[in-house]
């Protein structure tokens, strides 16, 4: 009962913007992941379509507006690559 109470709390859309990590690490010792739905992970080696160079991913992110993924690739880390850009080697 008092767990249902606290999710209910953290989950109210007023309040959604100060929930993060850290209250739900507090309540459940725990965190869980989020699944993610990008091809690539952090270490990857991949190629770029238009070079055929291989690179590394050193980070991805989500952008939400476009809803798609972008990457960030060690060997150029001034350039953001879309998935649609990268292939697996």
């Amino acid at each position: 009962m008092e767990r249902d109470r606290f999710i209910k709390f953290i989950t109210h859309e007023t309040l959604k913007w100060r929930v993060n990590c850290d209250i739900i690490i507090k309540y459940e010792r725990e965190c869980p992941m989020k699944s993610t739905k990008n091809r690539f992970s952090n270490g990857s080696m991949v190629t770029i379509k238009e070079t055929g160079e291989t690179v590394t991913i050193l980070k991805w992110q989500y952008v939400k507006n476009m809803k798609r993924y972008s990457y960030i690739v060690k060997e150029h880390p001034g350039t953001f690559y879309f998935e649609e850009e990268l292939e697996v080697n």
